[in-house]
């Protein structure tokens, strides 16, 4: 599969329950306590009768546990340039590798992305007073969205959600770039557009 390009989005786990009224307020929120991970899956599924869109995940995963329980993440479509490169990297470490479990307890240790990232880089949108949602500032577009529907396959889950907003940053230009594209074990741009053969 590395041979075939594909679009790179970080996804941002939720981090307050709508159920639980002593949740924390979002500016006692620890990094330590922010999920997410590196996508390469990302795809659209249906626009009619609603916009789906569909990912996939190795399980288990800390991140995949916070989306079953709240049920609500962010999709981060970022800029092709190197700070997205550092943030995919900081983002995909401990994917495709085997959990890590603590010697002594026997726990997973989970990675913590976000206490690689300084206190400028990412902030909490709050969805409906409901949940808040760490989003990342480098971010072109943020698409907000809901679980559908989930299917197990191995080690990994087929995730379905629904599309509930999209965040545009207004401080990046709005001119499409294409997103950040992974191919070869590398992260690329948009390049030129080829020229098609003119029906004789």
């Amino acid at each position: 599969m590395s041979a075939i390009s594909s679009q790179a989005m970080i996804l941002t786990a939720p981090v307050k329950s709508p159920q639980s009224s002593s949740s924390p307020p979002p500016s006692s929120i620890s990094p330590s306590e922010l999920h997410g991970m590196t996508l390469s899956s990302v795809a659209s599924l249906t626009l009619n009768p609603q916009p789906l869109l569909q990912f996939n995940l190795q399980v288990p995963s800390i991140t995949s546990e916070k989306l079953h329980d709240l049920k609500i993440f962010a999709f981060h479509i970022l800029p092709p340039n190197n700070n997205s490169v550092r943030l995919a990297r900081i983002f995909s470490k401990g994917i495709n590798s085997k959990p890590i479990k603590d010697p002594i307890s026997g726990e997973l240790i989970h990675t913590k992305p976000f206490m690689n990232l300084s206190e400028h880089e990412w902030d909490l949108f709050n969805f409906k007073d409901k949940i808040n949602l760490p989003i990342l500032k480098n971010s072109e577009k943020i698409i907000i969205c809901e679980k559908f529907k989930v299917f197990k396959i191995y080690n990994h889950e087929i995730w379905v959600c629904s599309i509930k907003d999209i965040i545009n940053n207004i401080d990046i230009d709005g001119e499409k770039t294409g997103g950040l594209l992974y191919f070869n074990r590398k992260f690329h741009k948009i390049g030129d557009s080829l020229k098609e053969p003119i029906d004789s």
